[in-house]
């Protein structure tokens, strides 16, 4: 959705509590466009003000996995979360996370972008499942260099062998987390 708030907007009124709580360094055009990434929407109310509201489908999926996390606790399962980013030598930022234990970031002068995935928990990063390796471009989204492929190589070779069976894996949406195994026919689709 294109709509932008006006300054007397709901909009206007929560982002210096954003700044204020979150430490928000940004203006409310971002702020606008985090909200909508993460599934909010104005929608017009009876008296035709704009009010800032989630989808319910969004709500559902939230009250599902907070359930489902609430039972694994439960049941004293080890919770793992994954994750990707991406490393470019062209690119510098004032702050970055750190592990302690490799002391700092991979600088590579020669203008290429890595892309790192890694595994953690409570306890730490998974030991030995790091996986680093050089994008086949050092433009666009780090997203578009890794693959559905890559990724189950990953969890097969480097995520399942280093974490206690039984574990719970958490990943975000991204395109690459998920593979249809056999696709619905398009237009360009061969017989065969």
């Amino acid at each position: 959705m294109s709509f932008m708030p006006n300054k007397n907007s709901i909009l206007s009124r929560l982002l210096p509590v954003v700044k204020e709580r979150i430490n928000f360094p940004w203006k409310r055009g971002t702020l606008w466009k985090y909200l909508h990434i993460a599934g909010f929407q104005y929608k017009r109310c009876r008296n035709q003000r704009q009010i800032l509201i989630e989808r319910s489908h969004i709500v559902a999926w939230r009250f599902r996995f907070l359930r489902e996390m609430k039972k694994f606790r439960e049941a004293k399962r080890k919770i793992i979360y994954i994750d990707e980013t991406w490393l470019d030598s062209n690119l510098s930022f004032e702050k970055c996370w750190r592990d302690e234990k490799i002391g700092s970031a991979i600088k590579d002068s020669s203008g290429h972008r890595l892309i790192v995935v890694h595994a953690g928990s409570e306890s730490g990063f998974v030991p030995n499942a790091v996986l680093i390796f050089k994008a086949g471009s050092a433009t666009g989204d780090y997203h578009g260099q890794m693959n559905s492929d890559n990724l189950k190589k990953w969890i097969v070779e480097k995520l399942l062998p280093n974490i206690p069976s039984n574990s719970v894996i958490v990943m975000d949406n991204a395109a690459y987390h998920t593979k249809v195994m056999d696709p619905v026919p398009t237009k360009s689709s061969k017989k065969g």
